[in-house]
């Protein structure tokens, strides 16, 4: 985990110290974010092969897993408002991504916003659930209840984000997450609310007003 967390801080800093194109960066963003999901399946496979963690790690897009991971999807205006809230008491940082990502939707950059929602609403849900929900949620309820190992599972998943502005949406949208993992047991499930949740922040960007 240590390895995992040390590559994606590191890679997370490199990307937020760029300054190119839209096009150049959503590239690169692209190519770092494959990166960190070989990494991810590279780290997990190699430090827990003994355990066989591919053989318990369920991922299977079951009618079981859809619905309770749809049913989440109504907590997203919800986050939302609670996110606003609270960012109405923090100051703005700079955020090369955020700002790329924002530019690029707004000035109509057709190929940069294709691949920005190919990173958002597929690589990134994919990997960033393997490890939070299928690792380290999974673990945590080895020593922890279910409550206690989201709540801590969600923090850690907010803290490597390392977004002060992004606190409330991200730990809101952990816990909802990881209980939809608890409630189902199937990877699809969060992983299916996490490219959902990135799609209606998309969305938020490309159609200013239109959500909740």
């Amino acid at each position: 985990m240590v390895l995992w967390l040390v590559f994606f801080c590191l890679s997370s800093s490199w990307v937020n110290g760029l300054d190119m194109q839209q096009y150049r960066f959503a590239v690169r963003y692209f190519v770092l974010d494959l990166a960190i999901l070989l990494v991810t399946v590279f780290i997990l496979t190699m430090s827990l092969r003994e355990y066989k963690f591919w053989a318990f790690t369920c991922i299977r897009p079951t009618r079981a897993a859809l619905m309770p991971a749809l049913a989440a999807c109504v907590t997203f205006p919800v986050i939302n408002a609670v996110a606003r809230f609270a960012n109405s008491f923090v100051a703005q940082a700079p955020n090369a991504l955020a700002d790329n990502l924002e530019q690029s939707v707004l000035s109509g950059d057709l190929t940069s916003s294709i691949v920005y929602y190919c990173v958002f609403c597929f690589w990134t849900p994919f990997w960033e659930e393997i490890f939070f929900r299928g690792f380290l949620l999974t673990s945590l309820t080895r020593y922890l209840p279910p409550a206690g190992a989201v709540l801590a599972s969600s923090a850690v998943f907010t803290a490597v984000h390392c977004s002060v502005e992004r606190f409330a949406d991200l730990m809101l949208l952990g816990c909802v997450i990881g209980a939809v993992f608890v409630r189902t047991r199937n990877l699809a499930a969060p992983i299916l609310v996490h490219s959902l949740w990135n799609l209606y922040v998309f969305l938020g960007l490309t159609f200013p007003g239109l959500l909740l």
